[in-house]
């Protein structure tokens, strides 16, 4: 065994000799280029060329308004609190300021230009606006009508005392606690047809007592008790509706019509007894003496209380032209009565528009709502 390794060894060896004996011993030949121009190096390198935008016109700017100063507002001028009453033709007339500043929770101020200033009085959540030589006052919006225009002494506002007392005193008021028992008057009936709608020829008498069928229940869901002069068409005398009021001891008589004049008058309107001194504010071609002392003048505090409250509500829920609270002497149905006694004025049947919306029971619903929210 030791044989055979060495001599396959040997014949190894004598192989590798051979090989290198018999390999050839050449290189390849070199071949010499020829030398290359080198680039020319340019320092610094070339800058793009540099184009130059020329400038562009600026758009034209608007006129610079300069707003001179303005003067400063003039102040109004400080008042001295107002004396309490000042004269005017022999009549102690009142300070509406020092009148109403006396009033319970009560605010005054001076609204508006000074050439139409507005005289603002708040008592108790109720809003008054006076102007001088004017007879409208605003009652929270609504018109009522005094007896005499307010007059301006010394830049302080003054009103009648008949104002004070059957006016605004009454207005400032609560409403007297009754009974609550109410005759609601249907106008007319019977061959007492009242005026005529230009609408569709329907006449007063038929509307006055739609409209008095549906405030019944809206008062009696209220806890009134309600009464009605008439409740079809049948003719009930005016001396036999307060007959009838007397009868079922009313404390409240409230009478429904609609009115008729020229064919451009519109809105609604409340009537109520003139109280004594005082001149009418419409008499129809009666007469009008201020020395009358009527049964229903024993009411005048809540006449007016009643016509305010009934009236601005009436108007706020229909959405009429607001025509006031006029107070009146020739009204047979009011004048004679024992308790607090009013006559509204649903809309004008002379007007076209007004007509077609007196014809529509969706309306006259409404006229009754708005008496009912009046009335506590």
């Amino acid at each position: 065994m030791g044989n055979w390794k060495t001599l396959l060894s040997a014949s190894v060896f004598c192989a590798v000799l051979a090989a290198c004996e018999s390999t050839p011993t050449h290189r390849p030949s070199i071949t010499i280029l020829p030398p290359q121009p080198r680039p020319a190096i340019v320092w610094p390198p070339p800058q793009p060329p540099v184009v130059v935008t020329p400038p562009q016109p600026r758009p034209p700017q608007p006129p610079v308004v300069v707003t001179p100063p303005q003067p400063p507002q003039p102040r109004p001028p400080i008042l001295q609190p107002p004396a309490y009453n000042a004269a005017i033709s022999g009549v102690q007339w009142v300070s509406l300021e020092a009148w109403g500043l006396a009033q319970a929770r009560a605010q005054f101020a001076r609204l508006g230009a000074e050439s139409d200033l507005t005289h603002l009085l708040r008592v108790n959540g109720t809003r008054l606006e006076l102007k001088a030589d004017n007879r409208v006052v605003l009652c929270d919006g609504v018109r009522l009508w005094l007896a005499h225009a307010p007059k301006l002494m010394k830049d302080h506002l003054y009103v009648h005392p008949l104002d004070i007392q059957k006016n605004l005193t009454p207005i400032l008021s609560e409403l007297p606690k009754n009974h609550r028992i109410v005759v609601i008057d249907p106008g007319h009936g019977g061959d007492s047809r009242g005026t005529q709608s230009v609408f569709n020829k329907a006449y007063e008498k038929e509307y006055t007592l739609d409209w008095a069928l549906r405030l019944k229940p809206l008062l009696e869901a209220k806890g009134w008790k309600v009464h009605l002069t008439r409740t079809r068409d049948t003719a009930v005398s005016l001396a036999g509706r307060v007959a009838y009021a007397d009868k079922v001891k009313a404390n409240l008589f409230i009478s429904l019509h609609f009115n008729s004049a020229a064919s451009e008058h519109t809105g609604i309107e409340t009537y109520c007894i003139t109280p004594v001194g005082m001149a009418s504010h419409m008499g129809r071609g009666a007469a009008d003496d201020t020395r009358t002392v009527l049964p229903n003048n024993a009411h005048d505090a809540p006449n007016i209380q009643y016509a305010a409250r009934v009236h601005s509500a009436m108007v706020g829920h229909v959405g009429m032209t607001d025509r006031g609270v006029r107070r009146v002497r020739f009204m047979d149905v009011l004048k004679s009565q024992k308790r607090p006694a009013l006559l509204l004025e649903g809309g004008y049947l002379s007007s076209p528009e007004e007509a077609r919306l007196v014809a529509m029971p969706e309306y006259r619903q409404k006229l009754a709502e708005g008496v009912a929210k009046a009335l506590p």
